[in-house]
């Protein structure tokens, strides 16, 4: 009797140690799966960190670019007001009308260049500040 009440209490102490440990495996699992999401949604707000400092970046460089162009833009509006304003003859290069018009076409292509090649250069810039 003393044999078999043992057996039956190493069996029950057996059984409730098995429990406990599939319990604990069980617990493992899923904390180990919430340590992975949790890393799947760092790398998600790394990410989204990434691309919110790229969009400042790149919104700093329009702005410059923006803040540059207008300054050439009223530059070139200053200019144009002088000449405009000035009776002088041959200032704007020709008196004939024909040619003032052709004149202007040429200054406002050579206006479009500069601000293509600003462009260029501009996102050059943001490229190399990417790069850094």
């Amino acid at each position: 009797a003393l044999e078999e009440t043992q057996a039956a209490l190493a069996a029950a102490t057996a059984a409730k140690l098995e429990e406990q440990e599939r319990l604990m495996a069980e617990q493992v699992r899923k904390a180990n799966a919430r340590a992975a999401a949790s890393d799947r949604e760092a790398g998600a707000w790394r990410a989204r960190a990434h691309a919110a400092e790229a969009q400042a970046l790149e919104m700093g460089r329009l702005t410059d670019e923006n803040a540059l162009l207008n300054q050439r833009l009223a530059q070139a509006e200053a200019n144009m007001r002088e000449l405009m304003g000035s009776t002088a003859p041959g200032v704007l290069g020709h008196n004939n009308a024909k040619q003032k018009i052709q004149y202007h076409l040429r200054l406002k292509q050579e206006l479009e260049e500069m601000r293509a090649e600003c462009t260029v250069l501009l996102r050059e810039k943001f490229a190399l500040e990417q790069a850094i």
